[in-house]
């Protein structure tokens, strides 16, 4: 059963779930990066409104968990505000001195190579056959060990670690040929 399943039974407890494994992360995020509670707060409501707005599109494929998906969604809404406000406060000069020591433009770009890169590996992962595809989601996105997954996929455990390798480096030569 995927993550898209379990989300449609009943949206008021997932919500209820996710708020207990990504809300942590998510503030802990913003604390770090120059925000408040508050801040925190907002984001993660947005966001989710968000995901929810993209798992009825069906812009969310389950390609990895709920969580990290919301995670990925709060850091980019983040990200976002903090542009907006150094573009805004940019007009006082002693607020923009401020702000821009604490938060530099290669932060930013820092984190836009990084988002690139995962959308690159997003990418590659999709033209995977099938069998490479589940066995590297279930491995690393749903944290599965490596013996589960070869019972479930009908496979020995010394053959499943050999085909995830397989899998892996398939899919890091796709990435580096993008």
């Amino acid at each position: 059963m995927s993550y898209l399943d379990d989300f449609s039974f009943d949206l008021n407890q997932q919500l209820n779930i996710l708020y207990q494994e990504a809300y942590p992360k998510v503030k802990s995020y913003i604390l770090q990066n120059k925000g408040n509670e508050q801040d925190a707060e907002d984001i993660f409501s947005e966001s989710c409104v968000t995901l929810v707005n993209n798992i009825r599109s069906k812009k969310f494929k389950g390609d990895s968990s709920l969580s990290t998906y919301l995670f990925g969604i709060c850091k980019y809404s983040w990200l976002n505000q903090l542009r907006k406000k150094k573009i805004e406060i940019s007009d006082n000069e002693n607020q923009f001195l401020t702000l821009s020591s604490e938060y530099t433009n290669d932060e930013v770009d820092e984190q836009e190579e990084k988002d690139e890169q995962i959308d690159a590996i997003m990418e590659a992962l999709e033209t995977l056959a099938d069998e490479c595809k589940e066995m590297l989601k279930r491995y690393y996105f749903y944290k599965e060990k490596l013996k589960d997954i070869a019972k479930t996929m009908g496979y020995t455990d010394q053959f499943a670690r050999v085909k995830k390798n397989r899998c892996m480096n398939g899919l890091r030569n796709k990435v580096l040929k993008h």
